[in-house]
């Protein structure tokens, strides 16, 4: 004889398992969505479709280095980082990533830390995906976080070395 289901594996049983390749920071966006897994890596272009995109880099070819900061959802030069924490807006994530020590010591020397700024973006983004996993927060609260994060800067008249590194793409995310 055919047991009914209990309403928790009844949802389980109808809910598909969706991974989102391709994603960045808006692994958050997706996982309060319902999808099961997300996947980043080298392929993700962190200077994005500006036009200081399309110019020369003033050191040369090449790719430049960029900190994730979660209190501001966005990818930071070097010189926006140092910006940032002059201002006491990086977050504990941030601040306790196994990375930020040694990025410090790297802009300190001028060395270059192309490397270390990958790992601590993929060291934020499992260990973001795997906290959500347990529990999704409320993205409205961190995305409106980081926009008060924004405000904070621009009230500071703190001016971000790429322009158009300004925060806009919250509000769209947040849905308003």
């Amino acid at each position: 004889m055919l047991q009914p289901r209990r309403p928790n594996e009844q949802r389980h049983a109808l809910r598909s398992r969706v991974t989102i390749g391709y994603c960045s920071s808006d692994i958050l966006l997706w996982k309060a969505a319902g999808a099961t897994n997300g996947a980043t890596g080298k392929f993700f272009d962190l200077r994005r479709f500006t036009r200081t995109r399309f110019d020369e880099p003033v050191r040369g070819g090449g790719q430049l280095e960029y900190w994730f900061e979660q209190s501001l959802m966005a990818f930071l030069r070097q010189s926006d980082l140092q910006r940032a924490s002059r201002v006491d807006v990086l977050s504990d994530v941030s601040r306790q990533s196994p990375c930020y020590d040694s990025v410090v010591q790297q802009i300190g020397t001028g060395k270059a830390w192309l490397a270390l700024g990958w790992r601590q973006y993929m060291h934020w983004f499992r260990q973001t995906e795997s906290a959500i996993q347990e529990r999704v927060p409320d993205v409205d609260a961190v995305l409106a976080q980081a926009e008060d994060n924004w405000e904070v800067l621009k009230a500071k008249k703190v001016l971000m070395e790429e322009v158009a590194n300004d925060g806009r793409w919250l509000r769209p995310w947040r849905g308003r």
